[in-house]
């Protein structure tokens, strides 16, 4: 009985696993992968800052929004953001946005940016 008990529980090891990154590929196992970005239009909080100023997105060369969501900075198109109110230069905000990635894009049906 004890022999059939340790088996299920190896088995049950093998196929579950400890959630730790695999020390032969570094590839992380369940526990470590981050949730993707929606692909369909969603509400979420991110940060908002300058893709120029702050982020330094290679091929912008002016003040232009993007936000960073699950850790992906991307730029922000839609939305109606006003570079010089927002203040987003010097230092990101959190806001409420709307919206879904296309390609490498943030599209934006609303963006409200936390004063």
């Amino acid at each position: 009985m004890r022999t059939l008990l340790f088996a299920a529980c190896a088995v049950a090891l093998v196929f579950v696993g400890c959630g730790k990154k695999d020390e032969t590929t570094g590839t992380p196992k369940t526990g470590d992968v981050k949730p993707a970005v929606p692909p369909v239009a969603a509400t979420m909080t991110v940060d908002i800052g300058c893709a120029h100023c702050l982020y330094k997105i290679a091929g912008v060369n002016e003040c232009a929004p993007a936000v960073t969501v699950n850790g992906k900075t991307m730029l922000l198109s839609g939305g109606n953001v006003d570079m010089k109110t927002a203040d987003i230069c010097k230092a990101a905000k959190k806001a409420t946005v709307e919206g879904k990635v296309e390609g490498d894009k943030f599209v934006a049906t609303k963006v409200d940016i936390a004063k």
